[in-house]
């Protein structure tokens, strides 16, 4: 899927959030653990880095470079 790369030729500026979110409120398919919470950011982002968004919004910074540092060093993302 290009939706990505098709807006950044455009001109826009595409991103994501929210990722290792604190509240649930707004979201639709609630996890059912933290592990899953966490499990599922880490796919979609990695996902996303790999579309090169740019910009990602997050409830966790540090988890979250952490992430894409283990993404850029070829680290697995589970």
């Amino acid at each position: 899927d290009e939706t990505i790369q098709n807006f950044q030729k455009k001109g826009y500026a595409v991103g994501a959030y929210t990722f290792f979110p604190i509240d649930f409120a707004s979201i639709q398919r609630k996890p059912e653990s933290e592990e899953q919470t966490v499990s599922e950011s880490k796919r979609v982002l990695k996902h996303l880095f790999e579309k090169k968004v740019n910009w990602i919004e997050t409830d966790d910074a540090k988890l979250t470079v952490q992430v894409i540092r283990d993404i850029k060093d070829g680290k697995p993302v589970e």
